[in-house]
């Protein structure tokens, strides 16, 4: 701000202008053309130049400051630039300004964890941290926490937990840059509230299928607001569905970063749905209101799961996107054989 104040007083404008982030450049350089003109033709060609130089700078800070690259909260961490893979400067706002950040540590003689950031929807909570091991080359394909618990202010819900690597320049140092997805059954967290999360045991997998195994053991505790803004747009759906000859109850929550399914009164261990293969259990379909549809499966169009659960009181899903979706061109979710409207 400072600089753009000189700039426009060097030129002899009303520092009134510095203030007014609508301005445009036409409008700036139409006052510059103003002045350029009231100098005497005395003035030097190299003065103009300069002063042509000066007006385009200024130029430039203005119309950058009218987009708001410059607003505070615009603070999108690079970790979470690469999760999500934003397409556009409208998707990297869109997430920089519900982005909260923490910078939260915590360390022992087997490592230290830094909580930086947090992002996340009604459902969904995404926490990016880094975890360091000195002691360790941290060089596989997929890690977790053998424990993850957490406690949140005023705020009761079943949790699933997915947790997924974020690439990096140096795959093969002691550190490495984690986000961890944890899914509710419900919405309700309170803006501001406080949560306590406790990482035990550093697990690591080569590629899937292979098993996790611990590579680094200890614990660490880290206590941060979850002072992020969840309000995303959503669609939701909710409707009882025969499934397999038996009524049950269906919820829907899909936001740009997710899709959450919830399905009660339906026994997942039936033969008829155990008889389903794992790509006809976890696969749904998006309809866009343009005809259009995708496919999407763990194998298809999805980062990861983050986690589930089937039993004989029913099912739960939670599938973080490989890219953000446009939620106002989605018209309905096709899931088990069933359509769903969804509204906002």
């Amino acid at each position: 701000m400072r600089k753009k104040r000189n700039l426009l007083s060097e030129l002899e404008i009303n520092a009134a202008y510095t203030n007014d982030f609508t301005a445009d450049s036409n409008r700036i350089k139409r006052m510059v053309n103003d002045s350029l003109n009231s100098v005497t033709e005395e003035r030097t060609m190299y003065m103009k130049q300069k002063l042509c130089r000066m007006v385009l700078a200024a130029a430039v800070i203005l119309a950058v400051s009218a987009t708001g690259v410059f607003a505070a909260g615009f603070i999108l961490d690079s970790g979470f630039v690469r999760y999500f893979n934003p397409a556009s400067d409208v998707e990297m706002k869109f997430l920089s300004s519900s982005a909260y950040t923490v910078n939260q540590t915590d360390s022992n003689s087997s490592g230290t964890l830094t909580v930086k950031q947090v992002v996340g929807d009604e459902r969904n909570l995404f926490i990016l941290m880094d975890f360091a091991a000195p002691d360790a080359v941290l060089d596989y394909a997929r890690y977790r926490f053998d424990v993850t618990s957490h406690i949140i202010d005023d705020f009761d819900a079943n949790t699933s937990i997915g947790y997924r690597l974020i690439s990096d320049e140096n795959p093969n140092d002691d550190k490495i840059t984690l986000v961890c997805c944890l899914s509710f059954d419900r919405s309700g967290i309170k803006r501001g509230s406080k949560m306590s999360l406790t990482l035990r045991d550093l697990e690591a997998a080569s590629e899937y299928p292979s098993p996790f195994k611990t590579v680094v053991t200890g614990e660490w505790r880290v206590t941060f607001a979850l002072d992020y803004g969840a309000d995303f747009p959503k669609l939701t759906a909710e409707a009882d569905i025969p499934i397999f000859g038996r009524n049950s109850h269906e919820r829907l929550y899909v936001s740009p970063m997710a899709v959450n399914i919830t399905v009660t009164g339906f026994d997942a261990r039936s033969d008829e749905y155990q008889k389903m293969s794992n790509e006809e259990q976890s696969s749904f379909i998006l309809n866009y209101k343009d005809g259009q549809s995708e496919y999407y499966s763990f194998d298809s169009g999805i980062r990861h799961g983050v986690g589930g659960s089937a039993d004989g009181t029913g099912l739960t899903f939670t599938w973080v996107f490989d890219n953000l979706i446009d939620v106002k061109n989605v018209k309905s979710i096709t899931y088990l054989g069933h359509e769903f409207a969804l509204t906002d």
